[in-house]
């Protein structure tokens, strides 16, 4: 206890109050002073604001830089329409940054040469997991990544600037077209809006495929919890564990089925498009 009267916490305490109040010239009303309680000093006050001491926050938050990206992508030089199989591809180094995607042969090329592909009105997607289809007012290209892995990064990036789909994946039942019995399947819808169901989650190869694009969807109204999908061929019928998890996908399947319809997919699908 000093001479004053006051303990050391208790001048530290004030200390800084009273430096706030005097260093800090901004148009917030000025702190409250620490009142004395028979016990000492109000500790909860200062705890209240303590938010409001220096350093004080930016009046608002710096802006996040848009991401940035460069590297080799293998670009296809045939039909973008064709299947991806049958397509010739060269190598090419693709930048993608302030709303533009930019690629060229190499390095040493000018960067003035560049196909510069704005991104505002463009729409990416990811094909056959690797494949990243770019669809512009310019045209359609598509681009092979190393692995899913680095498509998904492109892809990423891409969409900042430009648009795309919604995807999901999970479990349900599907009615077997042979044995008309429920069968539990893995499903995925991917962000080019093709459908397909595994036998468990970690199976590769799809028991089968479907393109959403242009399709019928419908929920049964008898059984909400049910998604009926209709093609030329026949009908498909989702069940899912409730209704909620059925509109979820509703959304999602219905947003794809009002796109065009891709001529050639990246996959083999039941309903190809008859050109």
């Amino acid at each position: 206890m000093s001479q004053n009267g006051m303990s050391k916490l208790e001048q530290n305490l004030n200390f800084v109050v009273l430096q706030t109040d005097e260093e800090f010239n901004d148009d917030r009303p000025p702190l409250p002073k620490p009142r004395r309680k028979q016990s000492g000093f109000d500790l909860e006050m200062v705890r209240n604001h303590s938010s409001s001491l220096p350093p004080y926050p930016a009046p608002c938050p710096p802006p996040v830089p848009y991401p940035i990206m460069s590297g080799y992508l293998e670009k296809s030089t045939s039909d973008a329409t064709l299947g991806y199989k049958g397509q010739t591809w060269a190598k090419r180094i693709v930048e993608v940054s302030e709303g533009s995607l930019r690629y060229y042969n190499s390095r040493e090329e000018k960067v003035d040469t560049a196909v510069v592909v704005p991104l505002v009105d463009s729409f990416v997607s990811v094909q056959g997991k690797k494949y990243i289809r770019l669809e512009s007012k310019s045209g359609i290209r598509v681009f092979r990544a190393s692995s899913e892995a680095r498509a998904q990064q492109w892809v990423f990036v891409i969409s900042r600037y430009a648009m795309t789909a919604p995807i999901a994946e999970g479990f349900c039942q599907k009615l077997s077209g042979s044995k008309n019995t429920l069968e539990e399947r893995y499903l995925r819808i991917s962000a080019d809006g093709i459908l397909t169901w595994y036998k468990s989650e970690s199976d590769t190869d799809p028991r089968g495929a479907l393109q959403i694009r242009g399709e019928e969807i419908i929920i049964n109204p008898d059984e909400t919890s049910e998604i009926w999908l209709q093609t030329q061929d026949r009908k498909y019928e989702f069940k899912f564990s409730d209704s909620y998890e059925a509109n979820e996908w509703m959304v999602i399947l219905g947003y794809h089925s009002k796109r065009k319809p891709l001529v050639n997919t990246a996959i083999s699908v039941r309903n190809k498009l008859k050109k």
